[in-house]
């Protein structure tokens, strides 16, 4: 691919003076206490290379030209790259690839990636030496333009995980998955290649699914002090990612980081009102779920609760949360850094109930009890232990606000119809096809230690497997849906010392009543640009639990459209899997068998009886009917089963074959949060707990017998 050249020292190298990894952390530290500002976590190095001039060209026989650049800077952690001259004529290509990992590797940028800007932001890759390939055709090398402008060399790791140890006092955003919809609209950014903040996609009254991104100005700006900067040019370095939240609530397990849109351009700016809306240069594709969040402009007393979905640290998803009415002004004990009454333009909340934020918090969204957004944060001083006094830039006080006359106001963006409503709805931004969702056979919610080794089981079966296939089937309550994408679950060994190539070939069939399959598209799962989610040691072959676990994003090449009891088979080539690397496993919806194996993809056989009761944690994401899981009935081992019906919850014990009175029970629901809802006992079959008011969600029941037998179950109340 490219190495063994520049081994040899055909490729030039721009090698940069080594990374003082330690000063830069000292320095990030001081600027993290000041206001709380966007989080620092790269070193930028300005750079001029024309690479179309001065890489090593290479000329093919198909007439294509690569033309290969490669850059090194000692101690970093990972590089992201700014081209400030950037355009590829059709069927061109750049990619960039660490020589640290060669088959780790971000892009390929097309031409696609074009914009009235001229220039490209790229996403982080893991690694201090990188080597930029660009494979374009020789007839159209004189259309293309590639220099690079920045290096931004970085000291901090870009965080994966979302351990609740990191920051105990505040939770995943799954674990209250009543605010899935809010969390939806809420994005990560990088800016200037060395900074992290937070951000919300925003509707508009138009309704015209336009990509707008608030968030706060000092997130753009890196600072409150360092004013009347070249705004569109830090507007073009803004990288968004999308979908950055884990899908077990101990947050053990890495979200994927494949979906990202790079670049923007400035709408309007307002600093001493801390406001920034921007527009990305590309709509995001429809697999990224996008919401455009709605909003309230209102000036006096919203009502709460109230939440606050964002990315410490640029950690996954996080959640804050307060009953107390919000405030209009800024805390007596945190300075203001501008000369105008603060009170004009912010919202303050004087101590959360759950979570806090921190450096990497900045910009993200503040909703009221409707779910609708009423500012971004500014500025804050809560920690853990001192859950007090963070500050939002209200949406209604900054409505008529912008940085010149030549700008046009929030109000002018946010409501261009002129409508002059005070608040409007969110909507998903491909609202043409509803609502992305997502499909999986494992159960609702799972907990990151019931995820075992597929190995584990694959070893035991002889002959061994060569593929593994987990089979999805409409359900008959859907008449059709639209897949367009999946994410794989894969574990690391912390064992290894360097994670190594990983691309999983996979490929979807059609399953034909007749058994029979027919092929409908492949590709490889790759691991790109991941670090492991935990640091703790392996100790046995069963004893993964997620502990170097990460979620990898595949978009399909092109739609798989699906009726009412189609069945596919999306099929993994296990025996290509890397040695150490494996698929994860987790108990099934019900007692149905998802798996299938086979040795050529064309004979298929079931899942072998002794191992039943899992499935892959595979999780498809599709447009369409919503699908709904049939009641399956509960195991015979079961204590009890539950049952919601009008927001009436059942609980009913296992018969007494002996006749014997039943047993007294304590009948207790909890949040997932451990917050008690309810309690009742019985001494009867059954009981019903009235739930009704109670916000949807997921929740624990937990039963214990007068003997002090205890049992436990986790069910989803949800009056839709």
């Amino acid at each position: 691919m490219g190495v063994s050249i520049l081994q040899q020292g055909q490729i030039p190298t721009l090698e940069l003076a080594p990374l003082n990894v330690d000063s830069m952390l000292i320095v990030s530290q001081k600027r993290a206490k000041d206001l709380r500002g966007a989080e620092l976590f790269a070193h930028k190095r300005p750079v001029s290379v024309n690479l179309l001039q001065d890489g090593h060209r290479q000329k093919a026989s198909d007439g294509r030209t690569l033309i290969r650049y490669a850059v090194k800077v000692p101690n970093a952690k990972g590089l992201n790259f700014f081209f400030d001259r950037f355009f590829l004529p059709e069927d061109s290509y750049i990619t960039i690839y660490s020589l640290d990992n060669p088959e780790t590797f971000i892009g390929p940028f097309g031409n696609e990636n074009n914009s009235e800007s001229k220039a490209l932001p790229t996403m982080s890759i893991e690694g201090s030496t990188v080597l930029i390939e660009l494979d374009l055709p020789f007839s159209l090398e004189e259309k293309a333009e590639l220099h690079l402008g920045e290096v931004n060399a970085e000291f901090r790791a870009q965080p994966r995980e979302s351990n609740p140890k990191t920051l105990p006092c505040t939770p995943n955003v799954v674990c209250l998955p009543q605010y899935s919809r809010e969390s939806k609209a809420v994005v990560s950014l990088i800016v200037n290649g060395t900074v992290r903040g937070s951000g919300a996609m925003i509707n508009n009254t138009a309704e015209d699914g336009r990509p707008i991104l608030a968030t706060a100005s000092h997130v753009l700006l890196r600072s409150f002090f360092d004013i009347d900067k070249d705004y569109d040019h830090l507007a073009k370095t803004v990288v968004a990612y999308f979908s950055h939240q884990t899908t077990d609530c101990e947050g053990l397990i890495a979200p994927p980081v494949q979906q990202s849109i790079a670049g923007a351009k400035l709408l309007t700016i307002y600093e001493p009102g801390d406001m920034c809306l921007l527009e990305l240069n590309q709509k995001p594709p429809i697999e990224y779920n996008a919401y455009l969040g709605g909003w309230n402009r209102t000036v006096s007393n919203p009502d709460g609760p109230f939440v606050c979905v964002h990315h410490p640290n640029g950690m996954p998803k996080r959640l804050c949360m307060t009953s107390k009415q919000v405030l209009k002004g800024w805390p007596p004990s945190l300075s203001y850094p501008y000369p105008i009454e603060p009170n004009l333009y912010y919202w303050w909340v004087k101590k959360w109930d759950l979570g806090v934020t921190m450096p990497g918090s900045s910009g993200s969204p503040l909703y009221d009890a409707e779910g609708y957004m009423i500012g971004f944060l500014t500025a804050g001083a809560s920690e853990c232990d001192s859950p007090f006094n963070d500050v939002y830039t209200g949406i209604g006080f900054n409505w008529d606000s912008r940085k010149k006359p030549s700008m046009p106001t929030m109000g002018q963006i946010l409501d261009p119809t002129g409508s002059g409503v005070g608040k409007i709805a969110g909507r998903p931004l491909h609202k043409e096809a509803k609502e992305v969702n997502t499909w999986s056979n494992v159960i609702d919610n799972y907990k990151a230690d019931i995820l075992k080794s597929l190995s584990l089981y694959t070893n035991k079966i002889n002959p061994r497997p060569k593929i593994v296939a987990e089979r999805f089937r409409v359900p008959t309550s859907a008449s059709s849906i639209t897949l367009h994408g999946m994410t794989t679950t894969l574990h690391i060994p912390i064992s290894l010392n360097k994670v190594p190539p990983v691309a999983v070939p996979y490929t979807i069939y059609r399953r034909m009543p007749s058994g029979d399959v027919e092929k409908i598209l492949s590709g490889d799962v790759r691991l790109d640009d991941v670090i492991s989610s935990n640091k703790q040691a392996i100790h046995t072959t069963e004893d993964v639990a997620a502990r170097g676990s990460v979620e990898v994003f595949s978009s399909f090449t092109e739609s798989i459209v699906l009726s009412s009891g189609d069945e596919i088979l999306v099929a993994y080539q296990v025996d290509a899997i890397q040695s150490g690397i494996t698929l994860l496993t987790a108990p099934i919806r019900g007692r149905e068998n998802y798996l299938w194996t086979s040795s050529d993809a064309t004979s298929w056989i079931e899942w072998p009886e002794a191992f039943r009761g899992i499935t892959l944690c595979t999780r498809l994401s599709y447009t369409g009917d919503k699908l709904d899981y049939e009641d399956l009935p509960l195991d015979a081992k079961d204590y009890f089963r539950l049952r919601y019906t009008g927001g009436d919850l059942l609980v009913q014990f296992k018969e007494n074959p002996s006749g014997e009175m039943f047993s007294k029970h304590t009948i207790t629901l909890y949040t997932l949060l451990g917050q008690r809802m309810i309690q009742s006992e019985s001494q009867s079959q059954s009981v019903t707990l009235n739930v009704g008011s109670f916000p949807p969600g997921i929740y624990i029941i937990h039963i214990t017998d007068e003997k002090g037998n205890k049992h436990s179950k986790k069910i989803l109340l949800d009056p839709k």
